[in-house]
């Protein structure tokens, strides 16, 4: 049976490789491969909120956050007078319908592809002009 080699994992300056140690054909010497993987263990960070008032009862909130992969968003109502409507709730810019005057605290939870997530508190405070 042939050698096939060895292969690891090593840490080198907070960077992960992935070594292969393999013989090479027609009995040359060894050569030694690594190559970097990607690793991220940083948490999405979240830039900016902005709101946009819509109408009397519906605002538009869009965030912009940064991380090394693709991020997922999920928003959440956790308090207010009364209960409201997040339309797509799993994108970066929301509407948000059926305010009303008060406050109202939305959860908001970014991730990235890794499982790295951060979750922040939006809240908007309401008050229609008469």
């Amino acid at each position: 049976m042939a050698d096939r080699g060895v292969s690891e994992f090593t840490l080198n300056e907070n960077s992960l490789y992935y070594g292969c140690v393999r013989p090479e054909k027609e009995g040359l010497p060894w050569t030694v491969t690594q190559v970097p993987l990607l690793y991220d263990s940083e948490l999405p960070v979240l830039i900016s909120v902005d709101q946009h008032i819509l109408n009397d009862t519906s605002v538009e909130v869009a965030v912009t956050a940064t991380d090394f992969s693709m991020l997922t968003y999920n928003w959440e109502q956790v308090y207010g007078p009364n209960q409201i409507t997040i339309d797509n709730e799993t994108a970066a810019t929301v509407i948000v319908d059926g305010l009303s005057f008060g406050s109202y605290g939305l959860k908001l939870v970014i991730s990235d592809e890794l499982g790295n997530s951060i979750e922040e508190e939006v809240e908007i405070s309401w008050s229609p002009d008469p």
